[in-house]
């Protein structure tokens, strides 16, 4: 919500300023998961370019002032042409050289992908400019948060329309019970990463999710 009339938080992905990328060091549904939270709460996301395909940080000797960020700094890749489609020109006149892996993420094979990063992304903005409650100054919640303990869940609310956010990044499967008065209408899966239902139980509502995993349900 907007901060004593000053605005709303800018909840980043990253910049040029972060070391590693985001992506280092983690996996394609863990990414997903981490765009799950920051296309769902509350203020203005930013992507950071090439987070959106999981680009990764390269060790590069510093230049200009870039010190240990440089790495961070290497230029988009869009696809498997030359200098991954950034430059035509030789690689030798580029400012910083591209990643080199043989595994590197281009846009162009993503967008070839239905299950791809680049596509989960796109999927989440998509939702996020349908969805009243995913507004910046959407009303925003948490239902559940315990120190030690997952999932982390919370809601987002506006104009009548409520959503439930459950987030469980760890590598193992964990279970919550929530209080049955917290849906007015059957939960409806909007989208998530290995999504798991949500059953009803004598007492209220029982949430179970796997490892690496996050759902966001429409609960009014």
């Amino acid at each position: 919500e907007a901060i004593q009339d000053r605005g709303y938080i800018a909840l980043i992905s990253g910049n040029h300023d972060e070391t590693p990328r985001i992506a280092n060091g983690r996996s394609q549904a863990m990414m997903k998961l981490i765009f799950l939270f920051l296309l769902t709460m509350p203020g203005t996301p930013f992507i950071y370019y090439g987070d959106e395909i999981g680009m990764q940080f390269i060790e590069l000797p510093s230049k200009e002032g870039g010190f240990q960020r440089t790495g961070s700094r290497t230029p988009m890749q869009w696809s498997d042409e030359v200098n991954a489609g950034f430059s035509k020109a030789p690689a030798k006149d580029l400012y910083l050289p591209i990643d080199n892996s043989s595994d590197r993420p281009t846009v162009a094979d993503q967008e070839k992908d239905p299950h791809s990063l680049l596509n989960y992304v796109r999927l989440l903005v998509k939702t996020r400019h349908e969805l009243d409650a995913l507004n910046a100054d959407g009303h925003f919640e948490v239902v559940y948060a315990e120190n030690g303990a997952l999932p982390f869940v919370y809601s987002m609310m506006k104009k009548g329309q409520k959503m439930l956010v459950a987030l469980n990044p760890s590598n193992r499967a964990v279970s919550l019970e929530l209080p049955e008065d917290l849906m007015q209408i059957k939960p409806k899966i909007i989208t998530g990463v290995n999504v798991s239902e949500i059953n009803k139980t004598a007492t209220g509502w029982d949430l179970e999710l796997g490892p690496v995993s996050g759902v966001m349900y429409r609960i009014s």
